[in-house]
């Protein structure tokens, strides 16, 4: 489920789609063994009321654990 969530993951910080973002099915969440979902949307809500720019500079999965390497540019 680790692709699969991250896929979604990405998906969504792209489209700076935060209540997406936060309502990802749980069960999906919990099946991927995700560690930075909580702190991802932390920093999202301190970014609330903030323009900023999502850049993704790579991302992959070469162990069946899925590493991005990404900003936020205010």
């Amino acid at each position: 489920a680790g692709k699969q969530f991250d896929e979604a993951f990405i998906e969504h910080l792209e489209a700076k789609n935060v209540s997406g973002l936060a309502a990802m099915d749980t069960a999906l969440v919990t099946e991927a063994e995700e560690c930075g979902y909580r702190s991802t949307l932390i920093a999202l809500g301190v970014m609330k009321n903030m323009q900023y720019a999502f850049k993704k500079y790579s991302y992959e999965c070469p162990f069946g654990v899925g590493y991005l390497v990404a900003q936020f540019s205010f």
